[in-house]
């Protein structure tokens, strides 16, 4: 059995850094941990009797990974992050990771000539910037999370928000008052369980990308959305009554309105 000492294993057993979920999932029956991916958590897994003591309890548990994207940005940090999903998966736990990949669509926009901006933190989604989003996040990103993972011998299926109607979304408006127009910004009506569910049986890990469609039967359920990733995450794993989110990051952690931890 591989030892993993960073990431993923490690966090199950960090004391919870913080109970923040960007958004007001249906179901709070989840703890929220967070790991900085320049500064893994020390190890103190430290032999197999005690990660063998574990595997009981853990087995069976749904667990939420947020795998954002200046996580990812070497090779040596994608290789450990889907090594160590694949050796979670080993040990009997249902995951589902959901990514996101700014600084890859920061770089494609920039080459494509499509301007771009943020707003409270959000994206300001025109259709140019969501169809290079999507490009992106459906493309590259979100296959070679998936690839990576059954290259280290674990098993997954890449898809998006958009597949079988996994995230629904109706339009997210910003600003303190509901006004600011964010463009095709999507905000999580709807999460297709019974799809994640039925991947998490047959011992598969969900990789999805955060971009939705609109609510079917709705008025714009033909408008593709981008969703910010941490809200996608924090609505899936509320949804999916999931036992803890880990959200995967290069922020030190979550910040208050005076940028404080």
């Amino acid at each position: 059995m591989k030892l993993l000492t960073t990431t993923l294993f490690l966090a199950y057993f960090l004391p919870n850094t913080s109970a923040f979920i960007p958004t007001q999932p249906s179901s709070r029956h989840h703890t929220p941990t967070i790991l900085h991916a320049d500064n893994p958590a020390k190890p103190f897994v430290t032999n197999a009797k005690t990660i063998a003591s574990a595997v009981h309890s853990l087995s069976g548990q749904t667990i939420v990974v947020k795998y954002g994207g200046n996580a990812m940005t070497t090779p040596e940090l994608a290789r450990g992050f889907c090594e160590d999903i694949a050796t979670l998966q080993r040990l009997g736990l249902r995951i589902v990771v959901v990514h996101g990949g700014g600084p890859m669509i920061n770089k494609m926009l920039e080459k494509v000539g499509v301007e771009s901006r943020f707003e409270g933190g959000m994206r300001v989604s025109t259709k140019e910037v969501v169809d290079v989003a999507a490009m992106v996040l459906c493309g590259d990103v979100n296959k070679s999370i998936s690839g990576g993972i059954v290259l280290a011998g674990g098993r997954a299926f890449g898809l998006s928000g958009r597949d079988d109607g996994l995230l629904q979304c109706t339009k997210l408006w910003g600003g303190d008052d509901g006004s600011l127009d964010l463009g095709n910004v999507g905000q999580v009506k709807v999460v297709n369980t019974d799809l994640i569910n039925e991947l998490l049986d047959g011992g598969i890990t969900p990789v999805i990308a955060p971009i939705g469609m609109g609510v079917k039967g709705a008025e714009d359920d033909e408008v593709v959305y981008n969703i910010n990733a941490d809200v996608a995450a924090g609505r899936i794993a509320g949804e999916l009554r999931a036992a803890r989110v880990l959200f995967l990051t290069d922020i030190a952690g979550v910040l208050d309105k005076e940028m404080q931890l």
